[in-house]
C-alpha cells in the first residue's frame, strides 16, 4: 500500500503547507505500559501510524508528522513500578541491538507505506557493547575504524567539558541537580569503567535514541546527552550510558534545520538556545520527546513549530513562533481515539491530532 501524495512537484518551494502533527499519548514511564513486550510496542505503533494517515486525510493536510513520547521501546520491566532509590532488582531498560536493528526495519518498512510522514516513533533504549566485532555485523565494518571505547570517552569528556561551561554538574552524571536528589555515576566513575571495559569485557554501552525516518530511510539519529537515571540498576544490568554527540542536535533535513532533544537535555538546554558561549543559529523545527519536562524554550524562525510529545499529557503540545512570540497551537478538538486500555490501572493509550501550517522546500514523499 503506498500513500504518497500526489499532483506535487518534485522541486523546492516556499509555499505554506497544511501539516497534521500526530503524537501518541501514552506513559511510557508507567509499570503497565512497560509491561508490554517488545512486539506489542510495535504493533501499537503500526495502528497509531495507520490512524494518523487516516486523520490526515480527513484534515486534507498535505503532510504528516508523527510523534511519540521518550522510552516508547525499551526493554519489559517488572509490573512494579521503576525503584529510583536503587531498593529491588529490575531488568534494565535496554533492548538488544538486534531488536533495535529489527524495530527500525519495521519502522523503515512502515514509512515507505506513508511517505507522506515524517516518523519520530518515540525513542528506544538499547545495548551495544563496547568491543565493535562482538557486535551487529553491519557494524563490524572495516571503514568504522575508531574504537567504540574512544569515541565513548571524547563524548564523555565534551559532553563533561559543556555541562561545566554551563554550570550544571549533573549533566552527564552525578547529583542530578535539583531534578532529583539520588545520584547517577559520575562523569569519572562512568571514565574509569570505560577505560577499564577490558577488565569487565561483559559491560554494555546504553544508548537512548530517536531515529528520524522518511522515505523508507533512517535519515537522522539523535542520542540523548543528560543523564536522567538511564540505567536503572547498573549493579546489575552491567551497562552504562554514553552521551550522543552534541553537534547531531541541529542538521538539515528536507531543506529545514531541525532540532533535537531528548527529556533532561531539553531541562538542561542542551541545544544552547539560552547561552551565549554556544553559537546556535535559530531552527526551523524543534523536537523534544520526553517522559516528563515541563520547560518550553527554543530559538526558532518565525513561522517555526515547536512539538514535544511527552508521556504526560499536560505537557504534550505544539507551539508556533509568530513576529517572535511563541503562540500555542490548538489541539484538534474531537474525542481521544484510544488505540490500547487493557491496563489494570485503567491507563489508556490514546492519539491526540494538532493541524498548523509551515513553509516547507520539500515534503516527504518527494524526490530530493
Amino acid at each position: 500500500m503506498s500513500n504518497t501524495i500526489q499532483g506535487l512537484p518534485n522541486i523546492a518551494t516556499n509555499q505554506p503547507r497544511t501539516v497534521l502533527i500526530a503524537m501518541l499519548q501514552a506513559n511510557t514511564g508507567g509499570a503497565a505500559f512497560q509491561s508490554l513486550v517488545n512486539k506489542n510496542r510495535l504493533s501499537l505503533i503500526e495502528q497509531a501510524i495507520v490512524m494518523a494517515a487516516d486523520e490526515r486525510k480527513k484534515q486534507n493536510c498535505q503532510f504528516g508528522i508523527f510523534l511519540a513520547p521518550e522510552y516508547l521501546l525499551s526493554h519489559q520491566n517488572s509490573m512494579k513500578p521503576i525503584d529510583l532509590v536503587g531498593q529491588g532488582k529490575f531488568v534494565g531498560r535496554g533492548i538488544t541491538e538486534q531488536q533495535k536493528e529489527d524495530n527500525l526495519k519495521k519502522f523503515t518498512d512502515l514509512s515507505l507505506d506513508y511517505k507522506d510522514f515524517i516518523l519520530i516513533p518515540g525513542t528506544m533504549a538499547w545495548l551495544k557493547p563496547f568491543d565493535r566485532a562482538a557486535g551487529i555485523k553491519r557494524h563490524q565494518s572495516p571503514a568504522k575504524t575508531e574504537s567504540r571505547q574512544k569515541k565513548a570517552l571524547d563524548n564523555l569528556g565534551f559532553a563533561q567539558g559543556e555541562a561545566e561551561d554551563r554550570g550544571y554538574p549533573g549533566y552527564v552524571g552525578g547529583n542530578a541537580d535539583h531534578f532529583n536528589a539520588r545520584s547517577v555515576p559520575t562523569f569519572k566513575q562512568k571514565e574509569k569503567l570505560i577505560q577499564n571495559f577490558a577488565v569487565t569485557p561483559d559491560i554494555l554501552i546504553l544508548r537512548n535514541s530517536l531515529y528520524f525516518i522518511v522515505n523508507g530511510r533512517v535519515e537522522h539519529k539523535y542520542n540523548k546527552i543528560a543523564d536522567y537515571h538511564e540505567v536503572l540498576n547498573m549493579e546489575d544490568q552491567k551497562s552504562i550510558f554514553v552521551p550522543g554527540d552534541l553537534d547531531r542536535q541541529s542538521i538539515e533535513l528536507l531543506g529545514k534545520e531541525m532540532g533535537f532533544e531528548i527529556c533532561l537535555d531539553h531541562a538542561y538546554d542542551t541545544l544552547g538556545f539560552n547561552s551565549i558561549k554556544i553559537d546556535r543559529q535559530p531552527i526551523d523545527m524543534h523536537f523534544v520527546l520526553s517522559a516528563s519536562v515541563g520547560l518550553n524554550h527554543t530559538l526558532l524562525k518565525d513561522g517555526g513549530l515547536y512539538m514535544h510529545s511527552s508521556s504526560d499529557p499536560d505537557e504534550t503540545r505544539v507551539g508556533k513562533m509568530v513576529n517572535g512570540n511563541m503562540t500555542r497551537i490548538g489541539e484538534i478538538a474531537m474525542s481521544p481515539q484510544p488505540i490500547l486500555r487493557r491496563f489494570p490501572s485503567g491507563e489508556t493509550v490514546y492519539m491526540r491530532y494538532f493541524k498548523t501550517d509551515v513553509v516547507m522546500e520539500r515534503l516527504p514523499g518527494q524526490a530530493a
